[in-house]
């Protein structure tokens, strides 16, 4: 399912936020990133997604560490959140279910309403279908969805907790939308990832190995310099130790051609595999078939999505996901203006402080980032108006113009004087001599 819009108030300072997830014509935007200081609720956005998005008979036990702190403590009124799914168009000879409802009625969607109320530790959930007449369809939907685990609804959300798990994990998955989630809520969590070749018979785990080369290797930047995945030899891959502790990752460094396990490459590498692998894993568990990345749908939440990553694979990051998942639809945040630079403006969701309440709220900017310089995405996208961030910049500028100023009064030479040897003292050299002084008209 695709997100459509969600409604937040009163979760911490989201006083009242209502956030669009679709283009003008009405289909589902793929990609929406938020922006914005620490403190403005990126990830309570992910985390109320979730939430909406898991249901009712799930919700508590997902965010049961995060549900005491969520709503705002300046209001006595609940909490609320009301989020609106679309469903995509189902594969090729995909049936789509429709719990509750009778054969011959397509919804058009699924509404989720939560509230925490008052001093409650808990949150109330329910959900029900857009589009249906009234008496068509008795129940909660997505609880229905949830508690049979039933295919092409799928979502799953990714923290910061992203790490390879231990060859030897056998994982166990009771609560398969929750645990898709989870990473989010609690960053002591391990992703099942590659231990799917544990979880899965020999034959699955094969084909979880093969999707998994398939996707990784479909576009050239996704993992850069990686130019191959070999699933034949010593048995091929059944088990997740063949996966990660054989030499079976090449990579293209430099003209060499390396060939390495992948525990040996770097912890961004590691990273960006883990949680590719872990989503590549859930695609496949529900819909029980291959299924190949071109043709993966659902809704994917990433926290922080330039994590552990050099500056130059963001760059390239978000459109080789684009690439790679066009069925996918990604919500994110970051901090990294060079992910912000990939993106369209409507794709960039900008969050500030109210500077009267308080509240969190959207900052409008209609520039384009992709045909803004550097320093231009800073000052628009970021609020860093100086070419010299760090104070010491702006000493070495200002230095460099008194001294290079003939007719600097006497105030201007001692305030030179000055910040020459604050530079000095911090080990900067300006190289730059002031010129004789000159009395104006002379």
């Amino acid at each position: 399912m695709f997100l459509r819009s969600i409604d937040i108030r009163r979760l911490k300072r989201l006083r009242d936020l209502r956030l669009d997830f679709t283009r003008a014509d009405g289909s589902p935007r793929m990609w929406t990133v938020v922006i914005g200081e620490n403190g403005t609720g990126k990830t309570s956005i992910l985390h109320a997604i979730a939430m909406a998005a898991v249901g009712a008979d799930l919700v508590n036990g997902l965010a049961s560490r995060v549900v005491g702190q969520l709503r705002d403590r300046r209001s006595r009124e609940p909490m609320e959140v009301t989020a609106d799914f679309h469903f995509p168009e189902p594969p090729p000879r995909a049936r789509r279910p429709y719990p509750l409802v009778t054969r011959d009625v397509k919804p058009e969607g699924v509404r989720s309403t939560l509230r925490v109320v008052g001093n409650e530790y808990r949150v109330r959930a329910t959900s029900h279908y857009l589009g249906v007449a009234p008496g068509a369809a008795d129940g909660d939907p997505l609880a229905q969805v949830r508690s049979q685990n039933l295919p092409h609804w799928f979502v799953a959300g990714y923290g910061v907790a992203r790490a390879i798990p231990d060859a030897g994990t056998r994982p166990r998955l009771d609560q398969i939308a929750a645990d898709r989630l989870a990473t989010l809520f609690d960053s002591q969590l391990g992703l099942t990832s590659t231990a799917f070749a544990n979880y899965f018979p020999k034959a699955r785990s094969r084909a979880f190995a093969r999707v998994l080369r398939d996707t990784l290797l479909r576009v050239e930047d996704l993992v850069p310099h990686l130019t191959g995945f070999e699933l034949r030899g010593h048995g091929g891959v059944g088990r997740a130790g063949a996966l990660q502790e054989r030499e079976r990752f090449t990579q293209s460094i430099g003209g060499t051609t390396l060939k390495l396990p992948l525990t040996a490459l770097a912890h961004g590498y590691q990273s960006t595999v883990a949680w590719i692998a872990d989503l590549v894993g859930h695609i496949l568990l529900e819909a029980g078939a291959d299924i190949p990345a071109g043709e993966m749908q659902g809704l994917v939440l990433i926290d922080e999505l330039d994590l552990y990553l050099h500056p130059v694979w963001q760059v390239v990051l978000v459109a080789a996901l684009r690439a790679t998942f066009p069925r996918l639809q990604f919500v994110a945040t970051t901090h990294s203006p060079l992910i912000t630079a990939s993106l369209a403006p409507d794709e960039i969701v900008a969050l500030g402080f109210d500077p009267k309440s308080g509240d969190v709220v959207r900052v409008e900017n209609h520039q384009d980032p992709r045909v803004l310089t550097g320093t231009e995405i800073y000052r628009a996208y970021f609020g860093l108006d100086e070419i010299y961030p760090d104070p010491l910049g702006r000493e070495l500028r200002d230095y460099r113009a008194l001294a290079a100023n003939p007719f600097r009064s006497d105030v201007e030479d001692k305030r030179m004087t000055k910040l020459h040897a604050s530079l000095a003292a911090r080990g900067v050299d300006p190289r730059v001599q002031p010129v004789a002084r000159r009395r104006a008209g002379r």
